[in-house]
């Protein structure tokens, strides 16, 4: 209902309340969940480093598309490791070896000594999204084929997917055996891991006439 006043504006008269609707509450009020949209990211974004319920109905129990429950297991483990840099030179190893003034002049003759002390930001929750979601997937299982090989894993909650072809040269890999395949029932294969998975294998019954240094012969047998 709209009343013209003589004033200048026009006020608008709110519908009367009435006792019943009064009564009525939002779903909130009464305890009710209400109607919110889960986003396809969940459990992401979220504070890094913290525990994922694993009965949390939102999270699927399995999914190809989604953060599963499978994931959370993986992601919960890996809060146990802790997310260390590269070390790609260990000073205490060679300072003990009395290697690390030769070996540092060495680097530094060759311009790369600040490789040993360089320190790059590290993503420990990125880190271990990924390594406990990655799958080396193929797009025919029943042939798989380098060319057809895909690294997929797990970023902030988003499906992520990059060819083996593009992990190679992202590294400097070399394809150079790219092409080599074994048959699925390949002898020596199977008896290598029969031999070291099954608990056969002895070390100190395993020759070491091929190590030709003796230093590490002699602590290779000790």
């Amino acid at each position: 209902m709209v009343l013209s006043l003589s004033f200048g504006f026009v006020l608008q008269m709110v519908p009367r309340r009435t006792k019943m609707a009064s009564r009525i509450k939002p779903p909130h009020a009464r305890g009710e969940p209400e109607d919110d949209v889960v986003p396809p990211t969940y459990p992401w974004p979220r504070e890094e480093g913290t525990v994922i319920s694993l009965t949390d109905p939102n999270i699927p129990a399995k999914s190809k598309e989604q953060w599963d429950k499978e994931a959370s297991r993986h992601y919960i483990y890996l809060l146990n490791s802790n997310i260390l840099p590269t070390r790609f030179v260990d000073a205490g190893a060679l300072n003990d070896l009395g290697l690390h003034e030769d070996f540092h002049d060495v680097l530094h003759m060759l311009g790369i000594a600040d490789l040993c002390h360089i320190t790059h930001p590290l993503y420990p929750d990125l880190v271990r999204q990924v390594l406990g979601t990655t799958e080396l997937t193929f797009k025919r299982p029943d042939f798989p084929i380098f060319e057809e090989a895909s690294f997929t894993f797990f970023a902030s909650g988003v499906k992520r997917s990059i060819s083996l072809e593009k992990v190679t040269e992202i590294y400097e890999m070399s394809e150079e055996f790219t092409k080599t395949s074994f048959p699925r029932k390949f002898p020596p294969e199977q008896a290598f891991w029969k031999f070291i998975a099954s608990g056969d294998f002895k070390s100190r019954s395993a020759s070491q006439s091929l190590i030709r240094n003796h230093v590490l012969r002699s602590r290779r047998k000790s």
